[in-house]
Parts: structure tokens; C-alpha cells; sequence
């Protein structure tokens, strides 16, 4: 009779087994792989999905929806990163007369935890690389800091993510993380905010704005830990602001930056100064010289933060910079998984001699196009000791523009490198970065980001220098 009670109490245990591992999701049953600053990372890179997309800013925010559904809807970034949701926005700004996405953010919550996600640049803007990232000469008094200052760029870009309203209800982010924390039952709420790239100076500055907006979260006990995970960010303001946003989220920021990406050495003056001896190898086996176009970058660069006293936020841990290290020119970080099977295989790298001739030739044929271009670089030429003796008929010569341009090639694709894929090494969150990337309809034929179709990069290189020769006096 016993063997016969404890058979049946057998069988009743093992039948609850079974229907709890029906109904019990996989993702809900096993903890994440990565961890919390891994899925933290994860959850800003993918913010910037569509800047490779046009359309309307209801069209931008509408594909920028649909894509960070389907990247945290797919069970492989469940397993990496567990079980996310979208809870405010993705809301997106657009410039007048632009249809490429400047500035991007979402929240993201997984049980008490948000994510505020803020893009970085935009590569496609044109709006991004000259206003919100290197309008730097010109600086703002933060809030009622008298000395505290951020510059210009930053407070553009962080006025448009302030103005931000969820599209279906609305709400500001601030207004939405206001009513999040006042109607919060659970213990340890926690918030943070998140960006890469130009997200990694907004990212530290929104989140110290919507703190002096909402004075109530630092009463005690806090009723939320604020934190922020800013990577590869330059400096958004000097010494007074970082002194000043230390005070106050200094002990639970966390700034991540690899040592040889040439963006978090912006805008400090003595950082600035190493830029062009980042891809220096020391055996010469991987050397990358910068060049005459990045030289005169550097210090133009140099000229507009001089006397600003731009300095780094200051973190929790005042952590060095990751180590980097140079890749060689063919590295693919990112292998298409079989169930990607749509997706264009990588092309053949060029030879650094090939890529060279085909930038030389598409940049002949926009200065043959637009004169005042060609009057521009001749008038950078002429100032520059090393082409004094250069006469203007020759400026756009193939051997001139050769001799201007060597390098640049090498150098912009390995400062690529280590400013986007270079950190998925550094963070191991490989598997997770390149399933985002393939399942990205605008960047999946490009996976890894500095890869893919060759003569489309020399085009993007070449669209570069002209974007920066129009913006010389």
C-alpha cells in the first residue's frame, strides 16, 4: 500500500515537472549568459539600428520598433541577454529638410531594471559630424553651475533628446520615468542610462539632467539607483562639469573606453595630441602612419578645444582605457550564421595600393563636378609646408591627391575598427553584437560593421572628405 502512495506521489511530482517545463518559458528558467554590463552594452549598441535607413521620423521610429523587437525577440539574445521589453518610445529626431535619424533613444525594462538607451553618430548625418559632435569651440553653462560647462554639440543633442515623446503616448522620457519611480512597489529599482559613441557623452548628461529634474530621487532611502554605462565617448564638458556631475553620479558611472579608438581622445588637449600616433606598432608589422588628412584633422581638432579645459566624466572606478590591440586589414570579426543565409558574402579585400587608386578616382571626379571643392582643398594645400611648391593646376592631380590621401584609407578602417567591433572583443559579447548586426535589414550585408562591400566603403571614405572640405572657410 506504501510503494503504491509513494508511486503515485511519484508520478504527481514528475506530471507538475512536466507542465511547469511547458509553461515556463527557457529564457525564464536559466539566467542570462552575459552579464549585467554586457547586457547593458548589448541594449545601446542596437540603438542606433537604422542609421543606415531614410524616411519621415514616424517611418524612422516605426523600422527602429520593428528592429529592436525582432533583435530582442530572437532566442539567441534571449539566452545572451534574458528577457527585455520596449516600454517608452523608440523616439527619433530627424533635422528640417533631413531624412536620416540624428539622435535616437528607447527604455528597455526587464523586471525592476531600465535601460534608456541613447544612439551614438549617426556615420549617414551629416547634421551629427558637424553640429552635435565637433561643434565643440563654443561652450554652455550647465543648469546653475556658474563654471560648470558642456559643449554646444552636447547640449543641441541633449535638448533634442529631452524634447523626445513616446509616439503612442506622448510622454517625455522624463515625464515617463517620473511616473515609473513614483508608482514603483518593487524593491531595488534601478535605472540606467546607456550610449555608445556620441551616446557615450549624452548618455551621462541626460541622465544628470533628468536626476536635477526630479530631486525627490535623492531622498533617503532613494526610492531608484540611478547608474550610467557610457562607452566610447568623448568629453562632453571641462573640468568644472565633470568635477560637478562626479559629485553626483560619479559613484555609480561606469566609462568604458578602449585605448587605441581615437573618439574617446576627444576633446582633452593631451589625449587629442595621440591621436596620430594610436596605430603605431611597435614591431611595424601592423604600423598604420596617419597621414597628411588626419594630421591636419588633429589639429584642427586642437585648435577648436584649446583653452576649453575639456576633461573626461568622472567614473566610479577612474578606470583606464581597455587595452586595444591593431588588427590586421583583413580581420572579420562577424561570420553569417547558416540561418542568415540571404546575406551577400564579404567581398574580396582590396590591396591597400587598389583601395587608394579607387579613392583617388571618385574624389577626381567630385572635384571635376564642384569647383568650389577643388578651391577649397587647394587653399589646404597651399597653407600646408609639405605641398608649397604644388601649383593649383596639379592639386587635383592623381599623384597629388595620392600623395594626400595615402593612409587615410588604412588608418579611417582601423579607427572604425576600434571604435565599433573592437568593442564586442573587449566586452566579449561577440555572439550577441553580430546577431544584432545580421538581423539589422540596413547593416546585414556589411556584418562586421567595418566589413563588407569594399567599393561601397572607398564611397562612404570619399563622402567623408567632402563633408569635410565643405565645412572649411
Amino acid at each position: 500500500m506504501m510503494k503504491m502512495i509513494a508511486s503515485k506521489f511519484l508520478l504527481c511530482c514528475l506530471t507538475l515537472l512536466l507542465f511547469m517545463t511547458m509553461i515556463v518559458s527557457p529564457v525564464a528558467m536559466a539566467d542570462p549568459e552575459l552579464s549585467q554590463d554586457q547586457q547593458v552594452f548589448v541594449l545601446s549598441i542596437i540603438s542606433n539600428g537604422i542609421a543606415s535607413d531614410k524616411g519621415t521620423k514616424s517611418k524612422l521610429q516605426q523600422d527602429l520598433s520593428t528592429y529592436l523587437t525582432n533583435v530582442l525577440g530572437n532566442p539567441q539574445i534571449k539566452d545572451d541577454i534574458g528577457q527585455w521589453e520596449i516600454v517608452w518610445g523608440p523616439a527619433v529626431y530627424n533635422p528640417l529638410f533631413s531624412l536620416r535619424a540624428a539622435n535616437a533613444m528607447y527604455v528597455a525594462r526587464k523586471d525592476n531594471q531600465y535601460v534608456v538607451a541613447v544612439a551614438g553618430t549617426n556615420g549617414n548625418s551629416f547634421y551629427d559630424w558637424l553640429v552635435e559632435d565637433i561643434w565643440v569651440k563654443k561652450m554652455v553653462t550647465w543648469s546653475n553651475q556658474k563654471k560648470a560647462q558642456i559643449s554646444q554639440g552636447t547640449k543641441i543633442g541633449l535638448d533634442h533628446l529631452l524634447e523626445m515623446t513616446d509616439p503612442t503616448t506622448g510622454d517625455s522620457l522624463n515625464k515617463y520615468l517620473g511616473g515609473v519611480v513614483k508608482n514603483n512597489n518593487q524593491p531595488n529599482l534601478q535605472i540606467t542610462f546607456a550610449g555608445h559613441s556620441l551616446g557615450g557623452a549624452l548618455s551621462p548628461t541626460l541622465a544628470l539632467a533628468i536626476l536635477e529634474e526630479n530631486p525627490s530621487w535623492d531622498s533617503k532611502p532613494k526610492p531608484v539607483q540611478v547608474s550610467v554605462y557610457a562607452s566610447a565617448g568623448p568629453t562632453p564638458g571641462n573640468q568644472q562639469f565633470s568635477q560637478y556631475y562626479g559629485s553626483r553620479l560619479g559613484s555609480s558611472t561606469s566609462r568604458i573606453w578602449n585605448d587605441i579608438d581615437m573618439i574617446p581622445h576627444a576633446w582633452e588637449e593631451n589625449m587629442l595630441k595621440e591621436i596620430p600616433s594610436l596605430y603605431r606598432d611597435q614591431d611595424k608589422t601592423l604600423d598604420i602612419e596617419p597621414g597628411w588628412v588626419v594630421s591636419r584633422l588633429v589639429t584642427s581638432a586642437e585648435n577648436g578645444a584649446q583653452g576649453k579645459n575639456y576633461t573626461h566624466i568622472k567614473d566610479k572606478d577612474n578606470r583606464a582605457g581597455l587595452p586595444g590591440a591593431i588588427v590586421p586589414p583583413k580581420t572579420n570579426l562577424c561570420s553569417p550564421p547558416k540561418t542568415f543565409n540571404t546575406i551577400a558574402p564579404v567581398t574580396q579585400s582590396l590591396s591597400k595600393e587598389e583601395e587608394l587608386s579607387e579613392l583617388v578616382t571618385i574624389l577626381q571626379g567630385k572635384f571635376q563636378e564642384d569647383p568650389e571643392l577643388e578651391r577649397k582643398l587647394a587653399k589646404l594645400v597651399g597653407s600646408s609646408p609639405e605641398f608649397l611648391d604644388t601649383p593649383r593646376s596639379k592639386v587635383t592631380s592623381e599623384e597629388t591627391l595620392t600623395l594626400l590621401f595615402n593612409n587615410l584609407t588604412s588608418f579611417l578602417k582601423e579607427a572604425l575598427y576600434q571604435h565599433t567591433d573592437a568593442y564586442a572583443t573587449l566586452l566579449n559579447v561577440e555572439e550577441a553584437y553580430c546577431t544584432a548586426c545580421y538581423l539589422n535589414p540596413y547593416t546585414s550585408k556589411k556584418c562586421p560593421y567595418h566589413g563588407g562591400d569594399k567599393s561601397e566603403t572607398i564611397s562612404e571614405e570619399a563622402e567623408f572628405i567632402v563633408k569635410l572640405l565643405k565645412k572649411q572657410d
